[in-house]
Order: structure tokens, then sequence, then C-alpha cells
């Protein structure tokens, strides 16, 4: 026969004490849905089609070909980013994280305009921004 848990229980600890899920959690989940799509669709674009240069050249007009762009940009560095920091956020001491949310917001945005920048160069032939 088992042994009875020495641990007992009151009422209020027997209610389901069910934690909301976090946004980061399902936006996490859905970034990595539209990572299939969107590599998937520039693996696609980028290499089982046309890829001489004057073709690369004039997809970089198309707004369907600079929405995939676009899209796998930021899709890609917000799974990245949030991953990065639920790592270190599991990493640091409780209640020391919260700068890492601005931190990592921060970093986020500055490599979004730093690649949106790029895809500018392409298309206008020059970069908005000169650093």
């Amino acid at each position: 026969m088992a042994a009875e848990s020495p641990i007992k229980t009151s009422p209020e600890s027997e209610k389901t004490s069910s934690t909301p899920v976090s946004w980061a959690w399902i936006l996490q989940r859905f970034s990595g849905l539209l990572l299939l799509v969107f590599l998937g669709g520039h693996l696609w674009v980028e290499h089982f089609m046309n890829t001489s240069a004057a073709v690369v050249a004039s997809r970089l007009t198309h707004v369907v070909d600079d929405s995939l762009d676009i899209g796998l940009l930021i899709s890609v560095l917000y799974h990245g980013l949030n991953g990065f920091r639920g790592i270190i956020q599991e990493m640091l001491p409780e209640g020391r994280g919260a700068w890492l949310n601005y931190a990592v917001f921060g970093l986020g945005l500055i490599t979004v305009v730093w690649g949106l920048d790029i895809l500018w160069a392409f298309w206008y032939h020059q970069p908005f921004l000169t650093l």
C-alpha cells in the first residue's frame, strides 16, 4: 500500500491555479509559423526560380517580393530576439530583468531599421541612412 503524502494541502491550493499564457509565448509560436511561410517563399523565389542578375534586380521592384523580404526580416528578428530574451531572463535572478525588455526592443528596432536601410538601398540605389 502506498504511503500518503506528508504534505497537506489547503482547500484554496486545491483550486486550479491556471497561469495566463503570455503574449510573448503566443507571438513566439506565431512568428515561428510566419518563419516557415516567409522562409519557404524566400527559398522558392531565390533558389528554384530563374536567378539571373536582371531578374533579381527586377524582383526588387515587385510589392510581393518586397513584402516577402520585409516579412522575413521582421519575423526572423522577433523570433530570434524573443528567444534570446527568454534565455537571458531565465538566467537572471527573479526581479532583475526589467531592463532586458527595453534593451532587446531597442536592439530589434535598430536592426529592423538597418535591414530596411539595406532593402531601401536596393530599391532606390542609395541608402536613406548614411552612417
